[in-house]
């Protein structure tokens, strides 16, 4: 009878606390829908680029090759031939910069789909993995072995 009063007040303070985490969770939604969109729009642009520059890799290859061939055979000068060398390096440098860029763009829209990178979960990566078995000699004796991740699925969605 006396405590209608305290339990009006723990109702207040349950609906105060309920309004509170659906903010929080609201805010939420609104930070990992942003993130997601951001690495999407990432994932494309990187996407786009390393296209573009595989294609110009492949052109300064096809060119250096040409100048070469000139080169070789008395027609070209070797400023031209050198100057397709420079820049058929100069493509393949910036086309790995673009693969790799494309690689940590992948790894970014994982991370925002909620995704998370443990070499913990991957048994291949784990030293114990990379030991030989006792007593047998390891296949390929003096090389270092070398594990890889295992390639990450991800569905596309529309405008990707």
């Amino acid at each position: 009878m006396f405590q209608g009063g305290r339990l009006r007040g723990n109702v207040a303070l349950a609906e105060g606390a309920l309004d509170e985490a659906t903010a929080a969770y609201g805010h939420a939604v609104v930070t990992a829908t942003t993130e997601a969109e951001a690495a999407l729009a990432g994932l494309k642009a990187n996407r786009h680029r390393a296209a573009l520059l595989a294609s110009f890799a492949e052109e300064a290859r096809a060119e250096a090759a040409l100048q070469e061939e000139r080169y070789v055979s008395g027609v070209g000068d070797y400023a031209t031939f050198l100057a397709a060398s420079q820049m058929d390096v100069g493509a393949k440098a910036a086309r790995a910069a673009a693969e790799r860029d494309l690689a940590y763009a992948r790894l970014a829209l994982h991370r925002a789909l909620g995704g998370a990178w443990s070499d913990a979960t991957n048994p291949a990566l784990t030293s114990d993995a990379l030991r030989p078995e006792s007593g047998r000699e390891p296949a390929a004796a003096g090389r270092r072995q070398v594990a890889t991740a295992p390639a990450t699925t991800v569905q596309r969605g529309q405008g990707d």
